[in-house]
């Protein structure tokens, strides 16, 4: 269908807004109860949190792959299987 590629990155892109920029997409009525995420979350671990929620929504196709590597010895560096 055209234009479903700009719907799917618009989905990922207001929650990624929210969790960087929650006070962004606050509906009238509502106060601004969520705190930033911005600097407290990786690229991988944003597009973690949108893959799960793509996968709750039924929305299993186009799911965000990690983003960059993390460096070495970071908290989100796996050890490497020992043989």
């Amino acid at each position: 269908y055209p234009g479903l590629r700009d719907i799917e990155s618009t989905w990922d892109n207001y929650i990624r807004e929210s969790i960087l920029e929650p006070a962004k997409h606050i509906h009238e009525g509502y106060p601004n109860q969520m705190p930033t995420y911005a600097g407290k979350m990786s690229e991988r671990q944003i597009n973690g949190v949108i893959a799960y929620m793509r996968y709750l929504a039924g929305k299993t196709d186009n799911i965000p792959t990690g983003g960059p590597k993390p460096a070495a010895g970071s908290s989100e560096a796996k050890p490497e299987a020992k043989n």
